[in-house]
């Protein structure tokens, strides 16, 4: 795939819409890393598998990637409760393989929305947008960058008290 290998490529709206599918299957699946540690309901699984297409609530991000660190499909898995500290109803997960860095939120909270900042590298695929992108981005992540938007849902979600709820459930996975 051009994206992973650092090629380049013009993702369509329709590739950016496979490609975020794929991206959710996989967040869906690889959250079983941890299995007592599920944030993302069965109604996302459900409505995923019947629609093809990310559930409602899902925003996902991508980045050209020029590291190291994130090359090998590393993964990096946070969540916790935005509306209950108790309960987890959102996940932040971000996952890096060869060139291409993604970062996915999902949440069942209505009406919040996250996104990066300003300036960022992240390129927004879900939801849809209208515009094709152009592979590589001028600007790639490095591993400093990569790490501090994995490491960072507190800032993502513009509220510097998440990252208590954060900071006690991080896993870091290498998946083969």
């Amino acid at each position: 795939m051009p994206l992973i290998q650092g090629h380049s490529h013009s993702l369509s709206t329709f590739d950016q819409h496979i490609l975020a599918s794929w991206i959710a299957k996989t967040v869906m699946v690889a959250e079983y890393v941890h299995p007592t540690h599920i944030a993302i309901p069965d109604s996302h699984r459900l409505r995923m598998y019947a629609s093809q297409e990310p559930p409602e609530g899902w925003q996902i991000w991508i980045a050209h990637y020029a590291g190291i660190k994130w090359r090998n499909l590393a993964i990096y898995h946070h969540m916790g409760g935005l509306a209950n500290p108790s309960a987890l109803d959102t996940q932040f997960t971000s996952i890096g393989m060869g060139h291409l860095f993604i970062q996915v939120v999902s949440t069942t909270v209505p009406g919040i929305e996250f996104g990066p900042e300003d300036g960022s590298e992240l390129r927004q695929i879900w939801p849809r947008t209208s515009l094709d992108i152009n592979w590589p981005a001028c600007r790639a992540l490095t591993d400093r960058a990569a790490d501090y938007v994995a490491a960072s849902p507190s800032r993502m979600a513009g509220d510097a008290s998440l990252l208590n709820l954060w900071a006690g459930a991080p896993n870091r996975s290498a998946v083969a």
